[in-house]
């Protein structure tokens, strides 16, 4: 059997690249994979472990899913994350994104940790979390 061994790329859609580009670089520290070429409507990002997030400009923005059963676990409602990232100071990154107007959830304490929702300008949401991963 084939199992995953890890997910290394990200892929989101955004409606302005440039907005998007430097979302990710101010708030999340990413930084350029390749060279950017705006031309292409794509920008390659990196993330501090490695991690690629790929972000492709379009007109045609997915209808937000939004799970049927009611709000997350761990959220503020029922929109799905587009991904969980994983930070080292939940806090701090929190109290900075509200200080720039991002838009932001309520900061809880969660699991082994904390975490809150966060949307990017296009709003796909992302569970931010900071804790110790411990598997049950």
């Amino acid at each position: 059997m084939h199992q995953i061994e890890s997910v290394p790329c990200t892929h989101l859609p955004v409606t302005d690249l440039d907005k998007a580009v430097n979302f990710w670089i101010e708030h999340f520290g990413c930084v350029f994979g390749d060279e950017y070429q705006r031309e292409t409507k794509t920008a390659s990002l990196r993330v501090e472990n490695g991690h690629w997030l790929f972000l492709y400009e379009t007109d045609d923005m997915p209808r937000k899913a939004t799970w049927k059963n009611g709000v997350l676990r761990n959220s503020d409602d029922a929109q799905i994350f587009a991904a969980t990232l994983k930070v080292n100071d939940p806090q701090l990154l929190y109290k900075s994104l509200k200080e720039h107007g991002v838009q932001v959830g309520e900061f809880r304490e969660v699991w082994t940790g904390h975490a809150f929702d966060c949307f990017d300008p296009d709003g796909n949401k992302f569970n931010i979390w900071g804790g110790e991963w411990k598997e049950d």
